[in-house]
């Protein structure tokens, strides 16, 4: 294990674009995410008991200062990625597929925690360099292969997977009819399907445009990705997490406003720009939570019999 397949169809609609967007953050994400040997790309969830002052409205989260609010963003992403992986804890999960495997945080949770081999799917080619080097090393390049492969074309064998995992992947995706086709196909009877991701309130919210555009994806509702799944899955649980990760986008607010006055970044006009980019568009995603126009899911499926 622990090779580099190249298997992307860029002739499919937006994956080029999601390669390059994702190419292109990835020094920004090692930046703002990484404390460690790996890093987590994605939202983080936060208990309000474990918590408290990440629910007080009288916070300014820029006194907490950069490092702890950088250490308090993988708190976050690491609770997520616990939650989500608790799924495969019991039962006979020996082998699973991290669908949009980002920079290899989750693949790296598994492999250590649960002893699982795992296949880490990406279609950016950063993200495949970037993940084999965290895997070599946490020491796990007998457990965990990472490949270059668009998860609607992956050429895996039938019922290859105990279950699948994907963290913030599915809205870049689309064609979910497509999408689970194919995960029915490599996964085994009864397989575990594990899903957290942004919903859009309706189809023809204003927000819907300005998240997919800026994060290059095709953000659905709930039902459209249940209609999708009935055909082939079972759905066993669903759990909104919305009000657990909004303070993560306040802390990544945070951030941001600090970071312009941090020698590396300070006098760069270039950066300074994109990161006043990336400060609007967290305030607006914020605030779509808070009106109710964005959800964020926790849904567990599995593959009929």
């Amino acid at each position: 294990m622990g090779g580099v397949t190249d298997k992307v169809d860029d002739s499919k609609l937006g994956v080029e674009s999601i390669a390059k967007y994702y190419d292109y953050k990835c020094e920004s994400y090692e930046r703002k995410y990484n404390i460690g040997y790996y890093t987590h790309i994605h939202t983080g969830l936060y208990d309000p008991e474990d918590f408290p002052f990440l629910y007080r409205r009288d916070v300014d989260f820029k006194t907490l200062g950069l490092e702890r609010i950088k250490y308090l963003l993988f708190v976050g992403q690491e609770n997520l990625t616990r939650y989500a992986c608790k799924n495969f804890s019991v039962g006979n999960f020996q082998k699973v597929l991290d669908v949009g495997c980002g920079h290899g945080g989750t693949c790296i949770y598994l492999a250590q925690n649960y002893s699982i081999m795992v296949v880490g799917i990406t279609v950016s080619r950063k993200q495949v360099s970037q993940t084999t080097r965290f895997v070599r090393t946490a020491g796990l390049k007998h457990w965990i292969d990472v490949r270059l492969m668009n998860a609607r074309e992956c050429d895996f064998a039938d019922a290859e997977f105990d279950g699948v995992i994907a963290i913030d992947s599915f809205c870049h995706i689309g064609d979910f009819e497509k999408l689970f086709s194919v995960l029915s196909r490599i996964m085994r009877p009864s397989g575990r399907l594990v899903i957290c991701d942004y919903f859009i309130d309706k189809t023809s919210s204003s927000f819907k445009e300005r998240f997919d555009s800026y994060w290059v994806a095709d953000v659905s509702t709930l039902r459209q990705l249940l209609d999708a799944a009935c055909e082939g899955f079972i759905i066993k649980s669903v759990k909104e997490l919305t009000s657990d990760q909004i303070p993560f986008w306040k802390l990544s607010i945070a951030y941001t406003e600090l970071l312009p006055s941090t020698k590396k970044i300070e006098g760069n006009q270039r950066e300074q720009q994109r990161l006043m980019g990336s400060l609007c568009y967290h305030k607006d995603l914020l605030q779509a939570f808070l009106n109710g126009d964005m959800y964020y899911y926790n849904l567990v499926l599995e593959k009929s019999v």
